[in-house]
Parts: structure tokens; sequence; C-alpha cells
């Protein structure tokens, strides 16, 4: 049974609507396919990730989704996926540029090298980039449309990733922007979306850790208590850029971190507390321990502690808080 049938026709915010996004065989991707199809959409999934990719497709409903490879930095790879949205489906609504990469933990700017800093600037630049030209070549034409990139909270503050990632996702606000400004003539949307970290196959194979763990992490920075943010938390926010509720929404950067990392000093420390203790202790804990198993302790007792430091930090800025509201 398809999806959208598990919504009526008059709540289907999405309904005979045609949408392609980019790494959407898994995680974020993953996730806001599927609720795009409840709503009505048809789907263009377009991965590298072939298997995942047509399994996301069979997950939906083969009669309403394709599948399509794709390596966004390939230029021809963006325009045929957009092609075929419009000669499958007869036009394309939305573009999600949502496919990107991180590149190896290096904290520190001398250790990281040009051919990293190079690859996460063409994926997550060059490739949204891409996305948007060829978006804007089948839009502007029908005067209509609507453009989506998923950027992070590292677009408005620096130290809570990589340079290379951070530099990428302030790119990406500038595109959005930029774009807004030149397409809104034409009556088409260019936004983005800013998550705070969460657990999706891309971080958790960077941490190293499973869904719990780097939940469990987020969730120790995090200015808002007894949520952890989903995957689906940031399919729901891409589903309203989408629909016709933010029909006069344009040019915005929309933050899924409860305020968290941008207004919070403390938990900006938290967070690069982490970066020390997770990413600069790797190299030493593989050269002390031969044994896949007290490596593991080890960093199970790093996590654990750089957590409690974040904790500790926001305790003191809450006893703060308290002591000046007496």
């Amino acid at each position: 049974m398809a999806n959208s049938s598990l919504l009526s026709t008059a709540t289907r915010r999405l309904q005979g609507k045609v949408a392609l996004i980019t790494g959407g065989a898994s995680g974020i991707g993953e996730c806001t396919a599927k609720l795009f199809s409840q709503h009505g959409a048809k789907l263009v999934i377009a991965d590298i990730q072939d298997e995942l990719g047509h399994s996301v497709v069979k997950s939906i409903d083969p009669s309403n989704s394709t599948y399509i490879h794709c390596d966004v930095t390939n230029e021809d790879h963006i325009k045929n996926a957009v092609d075929t949205a419009v000669s499958t489906y007869g036009k394309l609504d939305i573009m999600f540029n949502n496919a990107g990469v991180i590149d190896p933990p290096k904290p520190r700017i001398m250790d990281n090298e040009r051919t990293d800093f190079d690859r996460v600037l063409n994926v997550n630049v060059t490739g949204v980039f891409l996305g948007m030209k060829h978006a804007a070549r089948v839009m502007v034409p029908t005067r209509s449309g609507n453009i989506i990139t998923t950027a992070s909270t590292a677009s408005g503050i620096g130290g809570v990733g990589s340079h290379a990632y951070t530099t990428s996702k302030h790119a990406v606000v500038g595109l959005t922007k930029s774009l807004a400004v030149e397409l809104g003539q034409f009556g088409i949307r260019v936004n983005c979306l800013s998550p705070h970290g969460l657990a999706t196959p891309l971080s958790k194979g960077r941490a190293e850790l499973d869904d719990e763990g780097v939940e469990n992490i987020m969730n120790s920075m995090a200015n808002l208590k007894g949520i952890t943010l989903k995957a689906n938390d940031i399919a729901n926010a891409a589903l309203f850029l989408a629909s016709d509720e933010a029909r006069y929404v344009s040019g915005q950067n929309l933050f899924l971190d409860a305020i968290a990392l941008r207004q919070n000093s403390k938990i900006k420390q938290g967070t690069n507390i982490i970066e020390i203790f997770m990413k600069e202790n790797f190299e030493s804990m593989k050269e002390r321990h031969k044994g896949i198993e007290d490596y593991l302790l080890e960093y199970m007792k790093i996590t654990k502690k750089a957590c409690k430091e974040s904790q500790l930090l926001q305790d003191a800025k809450l006893r703060g808080w308290e002591n000046n509201s007496r």
C-alpha cells in the first residue's frame, strides 16, 4: 500500500507536487522522501547508494517514485536527475539539496589536508550550486518552484564542525540568500535548514557511535531538555518549507537547534570540549591499545567524560542564572 494512502487527499500538503531529493537514500533524505510521499508528492530519489536508493523507492511506492544514480559533483548527473523528474512526472516543483559529506575530525588547521577541504566544498557547495542551477533551469519557465537545502548549525557559528564543513555550510546560506533574491521575481522560493547534531549514518560514521551514543552527546549540549532531535523533525521542517503554508517564506535559514549553539556561550565551550576529547585523543588511543575491546572501552570513557564536562558547564550556567534572578 502506498504511504500517501495513509492521509486523506484534503490533508496531503504536497498533493500533485513533484520533488527531487539528493542524498535521498538514507538519513534525513530518506525520512523526507517518505514524508513527502505520504503527503502526495511524486519523488525522484538521487544518490550514489544504489541499493539503498532502490530500497527506499520500493518502501514508498514504485508507481510514484523513482531512483537515479547521481553524484552531485557531476553536473551531467544533476542535469540528468532534473530532466528525469520532468520527463517522468511532467515538472519539478521541489528541489531538496540534501546530499553532503564531512571530513576527518582534525580541529587544528595545520593538520587539515587540502584534498579533504576540496572534497567537502565540492560536494557541499558545488553540489548545491549545481542542484540550484538546474532546478532553476526548469522552474523559471513555469514561474513557480521551491528550492530547499540542508545546511547545519555550523552555518551560524564556528567551532561546532571542521573548518571545511563550517565553511561549506556558511556558503550554503550565502547561495540561498543570493538565489532567493534572483528567483523571487519568478515566484520561486529558496530556503535552507540548519539542524543541530542528530543520529544519521553520516554522523554515526564520523563519531563511530550508535544512535544512542550520538544522541546522548547531542542531548548533553542541548538547551531544550526532554526532546531528542530526530531525522523526522528535519523532514517535517522541510515539509513546511515545501508546502503552501510557507508560501511567503524565502531567503531564510531555519535553525532546528532549540537556540542552543547560537546563543549559549557555555554550550559552545562544551561543544569544543567534545571535539577535543573525542577527536584529538583518537590517534593516541589507537597507539595505546592493540585490542579493539580495550580501545572501545577507553573511547566510551572519553565520551562520557566529554559529556560530563559539557553538563558541568551547563549546570554552571544554570546556577548563574538562578543567582542573577534572586
